[in-house]
């Protein structure tokens, strides 16, 4: 035997010593690459595995197709309607959207569209009132200027208060005016029509937001004179028989421009579950407006 046939033998190896020989990681990366030393870290399968490999391929394929069925069948149930989803067939994403349309019974809606009325007519009694309190105020005014000037009247204005009553007064009058000449004779108008009534807050929308920032701006000064001079005013009171103090009297208009915004909110639920569209989004306008003026007085 010569020299070189041992060094043969050593780099030869059998198929038997193939399966397990294990040569270390960073030798087979670098003489098989990464595929090639993974397959050397496992045996290869014998002849036994070899031929169960179409069987399990088969079994495989037909799990496969078993779940490809049961997806589909499951996908065609979601698209039968139901009381509260329907499966949105335009989309592909398999997801089940409420895409149900509400249809309300003929009890229910006659029911909503009573309360939209009954809210309505609450607004406009509302207005109706408060102008009838504004005018009363008025009246209780015109007391408080006698007092101050006619020397025989039976209750006189202290002179402290004589020379700081325009402060206590304020912008009263301007209040009055706007819904005497303008804004109560044209909700009456407008009350059963939402287009009408939106046109009404947005045209006023700036009047309103001044005469009434004026009033809700000078209220502090004016709670400080009604409470630094609250005998003068009972007296007062008792004198032209009110039923009510004045300070109760005195903050109805900051009441009220608070209100005519949680009347819209209420009609555009109302609305929109009526699915009455038009008056929604113009109910909805008035909302916007009514409360921006709240927000701006305030």
């Amino acid at each position: 035997m010569s020299d070189t046939e041992p060094e043969k033998e050593k780099d030869s190896v059998s198929e038997e010593e193939e399966e397990t020989f294990h040569l270390p990681v960073k030798v087979k990366m670098r003489r098989f690459g990464f595929m090639g030393s993974m397959s050397l870290l496992n045996p290869a399968p014998s002849s036994r595995h070899i031929s169960l490999i179409p069987e399990l391929r088969k079994r495989s394929k037909s799990a496969i197709n078993l779940g490809r069925i049961l997806r589909k069948n499951s996908l065609n149930s979601l698209k039968i309607k139901d009381d509260i989803y329907v499966k949105d067939i335009d989309r592909d994403s398999g997801v089940v959207v409420d895409n149900h349309e509400v249809v309300l019974d003929e009890k229910t809606r006659i029911e909503l569209d009573g309360r939209r009325k009954s809210k309505l007519h609450e607004l406009l009694e509302i207005e109706e009132r408060y102008f009838g309190d504004l005018l009363k105020m008025s009246t209780i005014f015109v007391e408080i200027r006698k007092s101050k000037e006619d020397p025989d009247y039976p209750v006189q204005m202290p002179i402290d208060l004589k020379r700081i009553c325009s402060i206590f007064l304020g912008n009263f009058h301007e209040i009055r005016d706007f819904h005497k000449e303008v804004f109560t004779d044209k909700m009456r108008s407008s009350i059963w029509r939402a287009d009408e009534m939106r046109d009404l807050f947005r045209r006023r929308q700036h009047e309103m937001k001044s005469i009434y920032g004026k009033y809700c701006s000078n209220w502090k000064k004016c709670e400080y004179i009604m409470k630094k001079y609250d005998s003068y005013f009972k007296q007062m009171e008792h004198h032209i028989e009110s039923d009510t103090t004045l300070q109760d009297q005195m903050i109805k208009p900051i009441q009220m421009i608070n209100r005519y915004h949680l009347f819209f909110a209420d009609l555009v639920k109302i609305c929109e579950r009526l699915d009455k569209s038009d008056e929604h989004i113009l109910f909805a306008e008035c909302l916007f407006v009514s409360k921006e003026i709240s927000q701006y007085v305030n």
